[in-house]
């Protein structure tokens, strides 16, 4: 998987460069964007330094959701109108190898919880909050980033970096969630409610006064994932109880 994520990264990076108008010769052949777009660019950064991050933390659940992130960045560069020409083809070769690397990882999970005898829905259901919340987080600060520094100033300068707070708290909440603290599901409905209204506040401001650059224009469907993916996990939280790991239970002091 790692060597997935650093060819995924190095293919974002190297769009990103081209996206922020430089040209790279290769013999007789010059690679360029023939409508390079720096809002574009800031994206596939941020996404290729996640991917890259990820990894120094070779778990599941951070592969899963960088896996998850980078596909939502390349589907995009796919179907917007103003990703042409050999922008669009490079978004066009990153879709397999994201995708190989999804699959790879559903094999790798799925024969891990083939060998556990402790295994079940819970355990499963762990897993996944935590590859969504991670996700989502990402995907918050991701468009925070791109909201902040593109956005018309001073009004798109402060949705983004709230945006880029409420992106952090994410972050916190799965930490918090990963190490099975007490504030886990409070945290978890919470900070997933406000990542609703908030996204769905700040998009309509958005959207309404043209805040945002032409080239994120297509940012509305990352905020529409982002809305889902919260009430799902709020769903989640709501149905059935969190599952705590045997370590964290060995720690919790025994109350009479």
């Amino acid at each position: 998987m790692s060597v997935i994520s650093i060819i995924t990264a190095a293919l974002f990076l190297l769009s990103a460069i081209l996206n922020l108008g430089e040209k790279i010769s290769l013999g007789s052949v010059q690679l360029s964007f023939s409508n390079p777009s720096s809002s574009i660019a800031t994206f596939e950064i941020v996404i290729g330094i996640i991917l890259l991050l990820s990894v120094a933390v070779p778990r599941a659940y951070v592969f899963g959701g960088t896996y998850i992130l980078a596909l939502v960045g390349i589907l995009s560069g796919i179907t917007s109108k103003s990703v042409v020409g050999l922008a669009h083809n490079l978004h066009l070769l990153m879709a397999p190898v994201d995708l190989l690397g999804i699959l790879l990882l559903a094999v790798d999970v799925n024969a891990k919880y083939k060998s556990r005898s402790d295994k079940g829905p819970k355990l499963v259901n762990r897993e996944l909050l935590l590859v969504l919340q991670f996700f989502n987080a990402a995907l918050v600060i991701l468009g925070g980033a791109a909201y902040a520094a593109t956005g018309a100033y001073p009004a798109g300068t402060i949705l983004g970096t709230i945006h880029l707070f409420v992106g952090f708290a994410g972050l916190y909440t799965g930490y918090a969630f990963m190490k099975s603290k007490s504030s886990a599901r409070s945290l978890l409905i919470w900070v997933n409610l406000i990542t609703i209204l908030y996204s769905a506040i700040s998009e309509i401001l958005a959207q309404v006064y043209l805040l945002l650059t032409p080239g994120l224009g297509d940012a509305v469907y990352g905020t529409i994932i982002a809305i889902i993916i919260s009430g799902g996990i709020i769903c989640m939280v709501l149905i059935r109880p969190l599952s705590i790991s045997p370590k964290a239970l060995e720690k919790t002091p025994v109350r009479i």
